[in-house]
């Protein structure tokens, strides 16, 4: 991928470079031999300069085989910004090099031409040796009969979609036409092929053109619509596929190569989310940016969505190496030019944590390191005290001590009424930030963000199911009526980003979830996934709730109140103050986990934490 970028860049460079020498000469016609001299020195003094505008503008990151009028517009920024810079070349050093003011409009107009023309020559190349390879593929193998296919979704990803596949699909699929519900696109031809007609009357349009498949081409859909297309479909037994969701994609083109099976995620996804990111981009741009935990599920997706902001420098820390290093090598083979370091270290480690903020000194912390698992964090409840108390409190220290401007704790819906020492245990990571946040005082933003399950972690619901799934079942459910919030991973993290961008102080912000998914539900949905019919092929057994568990979970207390703040998906919940012995109490829990002393850790987390209803050992 580097070599493709890096060469991209170079023939957009020199290519550009040429146009100047041509603009003079068609502006001085024969006269041009005579200031060859002052038309080689601009021409050289300018390459550097535009190397840098093509990378700077990204040019590398577009398509060339699918480039439209987004590309275009992005490339008529790089004109542009080269046009003025040679009009104030003319006015600063006209008197030295001849730089007529002509040149530079000429030079632009050619500059478009040039950058269209070898994005339309690599557009039918590319299409040339994609038709010599399904030529090739048809010699060596017999011709079966096409699938035909419906598009559901005539916006534009469904256009881009028929593009990319009308490239490469050959004999493989036929594609038959669109489906859409909006009425002005009704009876149109769109991009060359045919409405049929809405979504609602898939099943008698399949029937009438012998359709095998569709294609969901809707990103933004949420799982509401997601699950309507899908009932649809398998009512009229239909193969379906989707294409990415929108924070999947990213800034990269939709193409054929994208498409995949459908996922959990794709059924209870909410609308996408919509960011503010002039507010994230201020916050983080040219940062020193600190992620603890940055190995797992939330801490590495944290890092991800970092990078379209443009950090300075990204620390990544945590304590289990494999996770750290699998991060590690995704940024240096996706993203070659961000600065980045990796430290492994647990935030247990007061002395080790310090020598990571003596080395860094980062601007912005995002803390995802904690121990998560309900069932274990049971068993072991003096290392949950270590590792989320007191890991949490060395942080906010540490981050008082050096200055840190902004500090998000990420938190769960579990810290509300809990049952459980893990739940009880990170609603202490709130107090104890709060607590920080007191200190710290006007010019620092130190918040905690509390939200409930994400879609795949790692130990999760939906990897255990599907793990079940694939060893023929039977599925496990704690409870018939047991209930969850769930976002996926990428929101998570945006919104994350979203509320430290609001730069408030002692705040504890409540991500809003939806509506909860009744677990059942989940695991039937995991099991038509997978092509099984629930109850027939893949048995579901109910094993009673473990210790710690609730059938349900809250995002706030009863007590507190929440409201809205500028983003639509971002509250605040106004929680209590604390207590005035909360520094005793807290120093009285984390000595009765040094001694091992489980059931001195319970009753003082019934002090600690109001509403924490776990059993006494």
């Amino acid at each position: 991928m580097l070599w493709r970028n890096v060469t991209k860049i170079l023939i957009d460079a020199l290519a550009w470079t040429l146009v100047l020498p041509l603009a003079y000469v068609i502006r001085l016609e024969m006269e041009a031999l005579d200031y060859a001299g002052d038309i080689l020195t601009v021409t050289l003094l300018f390459f550097p300069i535009k190397l840098a505008i093509v990378w700077l503008n990204r040019h590398h990151l577009y398509s060339w085989r699918y480039s439209g009028l987004v590309d275009s517009l992005h490339l008529l920024r790089s004109v542009v910004i080269m046009m003025v810079l040679l009009l104030v070349a003319r006015v600063l050093i006209g008197d030295l090099l001849l730089i007529p003011y002509s040149v530079p409009i000429i030079e632009a107009g050619m500059s478009v031409v040039l950058f269209t023309a070898v994005r339309v020559a690599a557009h039918l190349v590319l299409r040339r040796d994609q038709s010599r390879i399904k030529s090739l593929v048809r010699k060596g193998s017999e011709r079966s009969s096409p699938n035909r296919v419906i598009i559901v979704g005539a916006g534009e990803a469904g256009i881009a979609l028929l593009r990319s596949l009308s490239l490469v699909n050959g004999d493989r699929q036929q594609l038959v036409g669109f489906v859409d519900d909006d009425p002005e696109k009704q009876g149109q031809t769109i991009a060359g092929l045919k409405m049929l007609g809405t979504i609602e009357e898939l099943p008698a349009i399949a029937e009438r053109h012998q359709v095998s498949d569709l294609i969901i081409a809707i990103p933004s859909a949420s799982g509401k619509q997601i699950r309507r297309i899908v009932d649809i479909a398998r009512s009229a037994k239909l193969g379906y596929k989707t294409v990415p969701r929108r924070e999947e994609l990213g800034p990269h083109a939709l193409s054929a190569a994208a498409l995949r099976e459908l996922k959990i995620e794709d059924l209870l996804g909410r609308e996408t989310v919509q960011l503010d990111n002039t507010s994230i981009s201020e916050l983080i741009r040219e940062k020193r940016v600190l992620v603890t935990g940055a190995g797992g599920s939330i801490g590495s997706e944290v890092v991800r969505q970092l990078l379209p902001y443009h950090p300075k420098e990204i620390v990544l820390l945590g304590r289990g190496e494999n996770s750290l290093h699998q991060i590690m090598l995704e940024l240096e083979r996706d993203h070659p030019h961000q600065r980045f370091r990796t430290r492994v270290c647990t935030i247990t480690d007061q002395a080790g944590l310090e020598r990571v903020f003596e080395e860094f000194h980062p601007e912005i912390i995002f803390h995802a390191a904690a121990h998560k698992h309900v069932r274990l964090m049971e068993e072991n409840p003096a290392e949950a005290v270590f590792n989320n108390v007191v890991g949490t409190t060395h942080l906010v220290n540490l981050a008082l001590k050096y200055q840190v401007k902004h500090l998000v704790n990420i938190s769960t819906d579990k810290a509300i009424n809990p049952t459980s020492v893990m739940g009880a245990c990170k609603r202490l990571t709130e107090i104890v930030v709060q607590k920080a946040a007191e200190q710290a005082g006007e010019g620092y933003h130190y918040v905690s963000v509390r939200f409930g399950n994400v879609l795949g972690s790692r130990g999760s619901v939906v990897p255990i199911f599907q793990e079940q799934i694939r060893r023929g079942g039977p599925v496990t459910v704690t409870h018939e009526d047991v209930v969850r919030y769930f976002m996926t991973i990428p929101e998570a993290a945006q919104l994350v980003l979203q509320a430290a961008a609001l730069r408030l102080n002692r705040c504890v912000f409540v991500l809003k979830m939806g509506d909860p998914v009744r677990i059942v539900d989940l695991a039937r949905d995991l099991i038509q996934l997978s092509g099984r019919v629930p109850d027939k092929d893949i048995a579901i057994v109910y094993t009673g709730l473990q210790k710690g568990e609730k059938l349900y979970e809250e995002l706030s207390y009863d007590s507190e109140q929440t409201d809205d703040t500028s983003h639509k998906d971002v509250l605040i919940s106004k929680t209590n103050a604390l207590p005035a012995d909360v520094e005793e109490r807290l120093q009285e829990l984390v000595a009765a986990a040094g001694r091992f002393d489980e059931k001195e850790i319970r009753r003082l987390l019934k002090v600690l934490v109001p509403g924490y209803t776990g059993y006494t050992a």
